[in-house]
């Protein structure tokens, strides 16, 4: 069985211009003050990519021309696979045209990012942080070309900032990526990870200050400025999507953040009641992490559970994978919370089309459950990909306030629930009959998408069980 090579912690600077003090709680990027990886709970830092070795240089246009004017959902790329519908971090970061990038993570490698970015660009970073390790919510200018956000946490004891994205500013275009990994070689080099990328292009050569405030921009350009805003990303960096034009998107993007949400109108919920108990979609969710919640949902109607499966990797499937378990660390189901659970069927194996791999990727995939008059699987109707892990820190609990004051209030005079999210989280959804037929897109980009791993996901052997890395792990 192949191990990992380790993985650095090493934290340096990307810029190495004198700048003013950082705040107080802020870690700059030239700090040794980083918490270790097992501290925020994530992964061990025992994993390291292997050298990964360029493609075939016909597929790989230069990555600072605008190649995906119509978007592209595709897997990461990893040394000896196949590498149709792959892309590396090197195929979207030019060397030499990238002008300034804002990226987000929840766990960085700040020296494996230094080495992936062109030395001097303007740099925002927002990743999550831990009050623990004396870090507080903020912006920090770093030097000069780099700033560092940690975005507001309600709730610091439970949740995390765990959203990917990134917007790679070019000469011309903007390059948007989200993505389910986060900024260390583990995840762009060794497990499965999603990606979809859109290039749009600047609307015109007038300067900012005169372009359409927030409200005229499309939906997706929007979306994406509120969900900075949400990040108290500046506003010199937000007011920068005013400058791009946004009509060519044809995916909904998807992002929670942390905080309480009000209840809906009645009239909603008897929608959505209506809605719920007429099954119209096979629905396969794969996912990295399934965490424990005593009032999690997954029990409440089996009925609705029938066309729900929870892709997640069986005990087995991590023996055979190509680094075995050590290779799992990241993979996480709480065995209280799968011992509870009354409808276990649901679960369902995740096996990856590179066979050997294990999955990061968060993937959710909707199928009409009418039969095709072949017989054959219905195609897919709708996609997700992006950071959201099947938990209630993700999705949200349902609560029940204490008090009425300020809150909306039901018929019987008590405040309504509301939903609580705990964690920043992002994601695009691609409905298949949005896709212009006329454009070469990549494998996801039509009707006939496939998920990156074995779909219908095969259900579990009668011995199988989920693996559980706290139960399953070797003793170290």
């Amino acid at each position: 069985m192949a191990t990992p090579p380790p993985h650095s912690d090493e934290v340096i600077e990307i810029a190495s211009s004198p700048e003013p003090e950082s705040p107080t709680g802020l870690s700059p990027l030239n700090s040794n003050s980083t918490p270790p990886l097992s501290v925020l709970g994530k992964r061990s830092q025992t994993h390291q990519s292997p050298s990964a070795g360029p493609p075939p240089s016909k597929r790989r246009p230069p990555p600072g021309a605008m190649r995906y004017p119509h978007g592209v959902t595709c897997m990461n790329y990893i040394a000896g696979e196949d590498p149709t519908n792959t892309l590396r971090f090197s195929d979207l970061v030019g060397p030499t045209t990238l002008q300034k990038a804002v990226l987000t993570s929840f766990v960085v490698d700040r020296q494996w990012l230094k080495a992936q970015l062109p030395a001097g660009i303007s740099l925002c970073l927002v990743e999550h942080w831990n009050p623990s390790q004396g870090e507080c919510q903020g912006v920090a200018r770093v030097d000069a070309h780099t700033i560092l956000v940690h975005p507001p946490m309600p709730h610091t004891n439970f949740g995390c900032f765990h959203a990917k994205l990134m917007l790679l500013y070019y000469p011309g275009f903007l390059r948007v990526v989200v993505n389910s990994a986060n900024l260390i070689p583990l995840d762009w080099d060794v497990m499965d990870n999603v990606i979809f990328c859109q290039d749009f292009p600047t609307i015109g050569a007038s300067p900012a200050s005169v372009q359409p405030p927030p409200a005229h921009v499309p939906e997706f350009g929007q979306t994406l400025h509120r969900f900075l805003e949400h990040c108290a990303v500046p506003t010199q960096v937000r007011s920068s999507l005013q400058q791009y034009n946004f009509s060519a998107a044809r995916t909904q993007m998807a992002h929670i953040i942390a905080q309480h949400y009000p209840p809906p109108s009645s009239g909603s919920n008897a929608d959505a009641t209506r809605d719920l108990s007429q099954p119209r979609f096979n629905i396969e969710f794969q996912r990295g992490r399934v965490p424990y919640d005593p009032g999690y949902r997954v029990n409440h109607d089996f009925q609705l559970l029938e066309y729900f499966s929870a892709v997640y990797p069986s005990l087995e499937t991590v023996k055979d994978s190509l680094y075995g378990p050590n290779g799992a660390t990241s993979l996480f189901l709480n065995e209280k919370m799968y011992s509870s659970l009354e409808y276990k069927p649901c679960f369902k194996d995740c096996i990856s089309r590179r066979p050997g791999r294990l999955m990061h990727s968060k993937v959710i995939t909707a199928r009409s459950t009418a039969a095709t008059a072949d017989g054959a699987d219905p195609a897919y109707a709708w996609f997700y990909i992006g950071s959201h892990n099947l938990s209630p820190s993700a999705w949200g609990t349902v609560i029940q306030p204490r008090r009425a004051q300020g809150r909306p209030l039901g018929a019987d005079g008590q405040p309504l629930p509301q939903l609580h999210i705990r964690n920043y989280e992002l994601g695009v959804i691609q409905f298949t009959d949005h896709v212009p037929s006329d454009t070469a897109l990549h494998l996801a980009q039509n009707a006939h998408w496939q998920p990156p791993f074995l779909s219908p996901a095969p259900a579990y052997m009668t011995t199988d069980e989920p693996w559980m890395a706290e139960k399953h792990l070797p003793a170290t």
